[in-house]
């Protein structure tokens, strides 16, 4: 998977009026090195954080969207947690999993009692 994926960096920069946009452009950098050498789904996590602006939930999401969907073996998963997001909120809560007053962080360890060595698979189905 050498050279198939570029790393894609923003930054920031406001109009006149405030409003901040941002733009994308790509570098010469390799992502596979992100999950090289078979690291930990805690190290895949780690490394996106690193990026500026990288949030949990963007480095949650895109850890599991490269173990499940492109399937890029990792050491565990168990790191991988459910996106504490407003559809896994919805879903969970309407088909009874947590209560219907049940926090994020609630909803996140629900997900992880259900599926303790991948929590994360769990949030395809949302």
């Amino acid at each position: 998977m050498e050279g198939l994926f570029d790393i894609l960096l923003w930054e920031n920069y406001y109009l006149p009026d405030k409003y901040p946009f941002r733009y994308f452009y790509v570098t010469t950098q390799n992502a596979s090195k992100i999950w090289a050498n078979n690291p930990s789904s805690a190290a895949v996590m780690y490394r996106f954080l690193q990026f500026k602006g990288c949030i949990i939930k963007i480095a949650t999401m895109a850890t599991n969207i490269l173990a499940s969907q492109f399937k890029i073996p990792l050491s565990d998963y168990y790191s991988i947690y459910i996106s504490p997001d407003v559809h896994a909120d919805r879903v969970l809560k309407r088909i009874g999993l947590v209560n219907t007053g049940a926090s994020r962080e609630a909803i996140v360890y629900k997900a992880r009692e259900l599926n303790p060595e991948f929590p994360g698979i769990i949030d395809f189905s949302c």
